[in-house]
């Protein structure tokens, strides 16, 4: 059996050390018993469904780094592994916030919990659930963000040298071409220290160009929280056809979608409250 090696005891402690820091928590919060599972049941209701399996992805590659020897953990499943115990953390402060603290007085919410009531609230008010829908989006991008942005820039730079080569405007050609390639070498900068990281994600894929926007939407895609974007998308889509039919004069039609937005949004309040 081969030793584990210096990172991989230094990975196995920051896992572990994470993982105390969440059990910590959820004991401020009530939590009673042995363990993350146990003190996140004795929490029952008041934990949602989606922190309750965040939770049991920690608590499971918690126990496989300390319990199994051997137990390698890649880069991506650390990087989640991060933003589980991030939300986490957030959505303990959200449901059971601290009290006594310097930056709150005691037993009142703190303000970033009163700007999410805020929202929630404004989900439920007839064309302020648009802002609501907007600061769904806007969590739902924020996790994989830069990885987007580079991903965006990388296709546009792409398709604007495609069409310059197409229409012979070769000043256009090289500007996209030079967008396309400053993106390439953050895909490959991030790729290799992913690698040296521990992920088995194929090389060649992340040092060819074109093929390295493979590497980079697979990168955005594991860091995007696609259900909130998902109701983000459902609210404004909706809304954005009640517009086009009151401009079509079909104002009936119109009424219908503009409720079916706003029921939308009182939906996904209650989802992202009690659920």
């Amino acid at each position: 059996m081969n030793a584990p090696t210096a990172e991989q005891i230094e990975l196995t402690g920051r896992i572990v050390t994470l993982a105390g820091g969440v059990e910590a928590r959820l004991t401020e919060c009530g939590g009673r018993g042995v363990g993350l599972r146990e003190k996140s049941e004795a929490l029952g209701e008041r934990i949602p469904p989606e922190v309750g399996r965040l939770l049991a992805f920690i608590g499971n590659l918690r126990n496989r780094v300390a319990h199994e020897p051997g137990a390698s953990v890649s880069a991506e499943e650390f990087e989640l592994f991060q933003e589980a115990v991030a939300t986490v953390q957030e959505e303990l402060d959200r449901l059971f916030p601290r009290l006594g603290t310097a930056s709150s007085p005691a037993g009142s919410p703190s303000p970033r919990n009163m700007d999410e009531e805020w929202f929630r609230t404004a989900g439920r008010i007839p064309g302020l659930h648009l802002i609501f829908a907007c600061k769904l989006a806007a969590d739902a991008l924020r996790p994989g963000w830069q990885m987007l942005l580079v991903a965006l820039v990388e296709a546009g730079g792409l398709a604007m040298a495609g069409w310059g080569i197409y229409c012979r405007i070769f000043e256009l050609a090289g500007f996209g071409g030079s967008l396309a390639m400053c993106a390439w070498a953050v895909g490959i900068c991030d790729g290799w220290r992913q690698r040296q990281a521990g992920s088995h994600f194929p090389l060649f894929i992340i040092l060819i160009p074109i093929l390295n926007f493979v590497y980079l939407a697979y990168r955005m895609a594991r860091q995007l929280r696609w259900f909130l974007l998902a109701e983000a998308a459902v609210i404004l889509v909706v809304w954005g056809a009640a517009i086009q039919m009151a401009l079509a004069q079909e104002f009936p039609m119109a009424g219908i979608l503009a409720l079916l937005s706003y029921a939308g949004a009182v939906v996904a309040t209650c989802i992202n409250r009690w659920l």
